[in-house]
């Protein structure tokens, strides 16, 4: 029988998750706060840690319960290096 693996552990730098909350939000309009997506770019590190060094935030359209990629990337905003 194969050994089960374990689910890595995931490192989100705290500049990280503060820089998408500075950026989803100014994402509102006259109904109120909308949908922000953006994906989490990284690294593996050592010990089977995935790290979360980048956030890429595609050109989207959003509701305030949906929000859709629309295929292209707009912007990386957030880049850390750092050793885990």
């Amino acid at each position: 029988m194969a050994a089960r693996s374990r689910r890595p552990t995931i490192i989100i730098p705290k500049n990280t998750t503060n820089e998408f909350f500075k950026k989803a939000s100014y994402n509102y309009d006259k109904t109120g706060i909308i949908e922000t997506l953006a994906y989490l770019i990284g690294y593996e590190g050592p010990d089977e840690t995935l790290v979360g060094s980048e956030l890429l935030f595609p050109e989207q359209s959003a509701t305030d319960i949906k929000v859709t990629d629309e295929g292209k990337i707009k912007i990386g905003i957030c880049k850390n290096s750092f050793t885990t």
